[in-house]
């Protein structure tokens, strides 16, 4: 099993997920982070970066959320690749070809 580094989340890649092991912030900054779903345990994928950089969007609990450089840097995040999957840090997928509605039927 390799151990993966906890790294800030502005330095996760583009198209790169990793999972929420901490917060730095603290007060308010703290309370709006856990607001917008950066909890511990919470899949984040970081989706685009601006043109100059800051600040970057990343998906969490499917919305989208841009967050600036300063801001990223206080939740600490754990790295996840294929070899992270169904180790209950994801969320439940649907099958391969799968519609996101309720009834969906194998073919």
């Amino acid at each position: 099993m390799i151990l993966q580094q906890q790294i800030p989340l502005h330095a996760l890649k583009v198209g790169k997920s990793g999972v929420v092991t901490g917060l730095l912030a603290e007060g308010i900054r703290r309370r709006r982070l856990l607001d917008l779903g950066f909890v511990a345990g919470a899949v984040i994928k970081c989706e685009r970066k601006s043109p100059l950089g800051d600040p970057t969007a990343y998906r969490v609990r499917g919305a989208v959320i841009a967050l600036r450089s300063e801001e990223a840097r206080t939740i600490i995040v754990r790295e996840i690749g294929r070899e992270g999957i169904g180790n209950g840090a994801e969320t439940a997928r649907l099958p391969t070809g799968c519609p996101a509605k309720k009834g969906c039927k194998k073919q």
